[in-house]
């Protein structure tokens, strides 16, 4: 699937194996600090996945947003800045939008703190120009 986001891959069952192992194997559990949040770590977290792979989403949308988990893993380590913060009607609630220029096309990494907890990756989506953060992805 290399440089083309919006193609299903022929054995999709497959690829979609494979990108949870990359997520709970190789990310999970290795997650490194954030610079833009001071070193902080940001994890990948089951409801990150859940969130990702949300059986709402088009089998083409699941597998461009899988398909960018090692850029988002890479695009936290190395972000100093995010562009864009909204906490939830609750206040509890807050997201971070890191948006970076990856294999030509705008990719969007959200992260998620709800309270105390640790912020995790919530989402990661890409699009061939930049939009307003979107609350609620």
């Amino acid at each position: 699937m290399e440089n083309n986001l919006n193609q299903i891959p022929q054995n999709t069952d497959e690829f979609i194996e494979l990108q949870k192992n990359f997520y709970f194997n190789k990310w999970r559990g290795c997650e490194r600090a954030c610079p833009a949040f001071q070193n902080e770590i940001v994890y990948a977290t089951r409801a990150g996945w859940e969130h990702i792979n949300n059986s709402k989403r088009t089998l083409s949308e699941l597998c461009a947003r899988l398909e960018l988990l090692p850029h988002a893993k890479k695009l936290l380590e190395k972000s100093t800045t995010y562009q864009a913060f909204k906490k939830d009607k609750d206040g509890i609630t807050k997201y971070w939008n890191f948006t970076g220029f990856i294999r030509g096309n705008w990719v969007t990494v959200i992260v998620r703190q709800k309270g105390p907890s640790p912020k995790h990756v919530y989402s990661v989506y890409t699009y061939s120009r930049p939009k307003d953060f979107r609350l609620g992805e």
